[in-house]
């Protein structure tokens, strides 16, 4: 190009605007495109002109660069709409009394000036709100419509949605009506009931037994000889409206023998609700065997009330249940084929309100343990009475989950609560007398 003008060219990547090299007291343009200083500012004419012609040479690619369609496609020119798009997201609450679908409406484009919802089989039948809320009574195939408009303009969307509304008792198991639900296997109780049942895995290891009980001869159990897998079919048994308690519990009496292979194995909760979504039958509660058995022995058969540990499973957010339905499995560890698991015994089923000390008397005993103040806030006195050696305290959260383990050197103790979860706590000493807990409420 002509007009280009010469330099000797600087340095890569430096920018010297005193260079004279080619003319002696004469700048050189360093500044030029051309130039390969790294403060290339300048086109020259000739230069600007031989750009041009580039871009309008339509036999060049780059001839498109600036054409309509290129800078609508790239967005480039802002005065080229995009054309209103529409688009349906929902989110599905399910309940037994009826499931509720919330929609929002979705615009891609441009902002719609209004919109119009239709839901065939749903209250409302119309909306006119971004984002409804719709109740179906009933399960079935519901068509959803969504109609936005912008300047005069309308796009449609259409989708068909599935709903279901889930029943109380889905599951075969009737509803159960009254609270607090017991049962204790006494006078010829067999599978099934009709709160309760086995669910078959091809391991169907829970059976009646009448050589034992908690107070009585009679409970559940695992035989011997009855686990070759890892864990037993479920005890299932519901449904429960828990809606109405403040602490809903389950409670249950168990017994077995501790030794190598069987100090392993766990009792485990299972907790679903039938009338919604929110929880989908997994294990809530693992209670360890070695927390509470001891070694009785082979072929262990309970036979006194104090080889029987109460398990208790508590969690405040049940109560969003009506249809809760629970389970309870034996899970054991895999063990020598020469080697035959112990039996393990259930008795004293109790599903209800939790037998807290809430709103009575400032103290409460609890098998030799005095708890002052009960409820407490930011400490408890602990008492063991009639203790003579060093014990260890376990403080548990109400699905039995350690928080903390101490010594408890002499017969009183004063545990901090500061950094302790409120609600319902367990505390559990072990000492020459045994393991014994007590319940503290922990308020703020």
């Amino acid at each position: 190009i002509a007009d280009t003008p010469e330099t000797a060219g600087s340095e890569p990547n430096t920018c010297d605007v005193t260079l004279n090299d080619c003319t002696p007291g004469i700048l050189e343009n360093v500044q030029n495109i051309m130039d390969y200083s790294n403060c290339f500012l300048m086109f020259t004419q000739g230069q600007a002109d031989h750009v041009q012609a580039v871009l309008a040479d339509v036999t060049r690619v780059r001839h498109a660069i600036h054409q309509p369609a290129n800078l609508a496609a790239t967005g480039v020119d802002p005065q080229v709409p995009c054309a209103m798009q529409g688009g349906i997201y929902q989110r599905v609450f399910e309940n037994c009394t009826g499931t509720t679908i919330e929609f929002t409406a979705m615009a891609t484009g441009r902002v719609p000036d209004s919109l119009r919802w239709t839901f065939a089989g749903g209250s409302p039948a119309t909306s006119m709100q971004d984002a409804p809320d719709v109740l179906y009574t009933a399960s079935g195939n519901y068509a959803v419509e969504l109609e936005l408009w912008h300047q005069g303009a309308s796009v449609t969307v259409q989708t068909t949605l599935a709903v279901n509304v889930p029943s109380g008792s889905g599951n075969g198991l009737p509803q159960v009506t009254t609270l607090p639900f017991t049962e204790d296997f006494e006078n010829g109780f067999a599978f099934p009931q009709q709160h309760m049942v086995l669910v078959d895995d091809g391991t169907p290891t829970w059976e009646p037994f009448s050589g034992a009980g908690y107070a009585s001869t009679n409970c559940l159990r695992v035989p011997a000889e009855a686990v070759t897998v890892n864990d037993t079919c479920v005890f299932t048994f519901g449904n429960f409206d828990l809606s109405g308690l403040a602490q809903p519990t389950v409670r249950f009496r168990v017994a077995a023998s501790y030794y190598p292979f069987s100090s392993f194995a766990t009792v485990e909760v299972l907790f679903r609700d039938l009338c919604s979504t929110i929880f989908t039958g997994n294990v809530w509660y693992v209670g360890p065997l070695y927390d509470w058995a001891s070694d009785h022995g082979p072929n262990y058969v309970p036979a006194a009330d104090s080889e029987w540990y109460e398990v208790v499973a508590t969690f405040p957010v049940w109560n969003q249940a009506s249809a809760a339905e629970f389970g309870i499995r034996l899970r054991r560890p895999p063990v020598p084929g020469s080697h035959t698991p112990e039996a393990f015994y259930l008795d004293d089923l109790y599903i209800g309100e939790a037998d807290l000390p809430t709103g009575l008397a400032e103290t409460s005993r609890n098998e030799g343990l005095l708890l002052l103040p009960n409820p407490a806030r930011d400490r408890v006195r602990i008492q063991r009475a009639n203790a003579q050696g060093a014990a260890t305290l376990d403080v548990l959260d109400a699905s039995g989950r350690l928080l903390r383990q101490l010594p408890f050197p002499s017969g009183v103790l004063q545990l901090e609560l500061n950094d302790l979860p409120t609600g319902v706590l367990l505390l559990a000493v072990t000492d020459e007398q045994g393991r014994r807990v007590a319940r503290v409420v922990v308020e703020r």
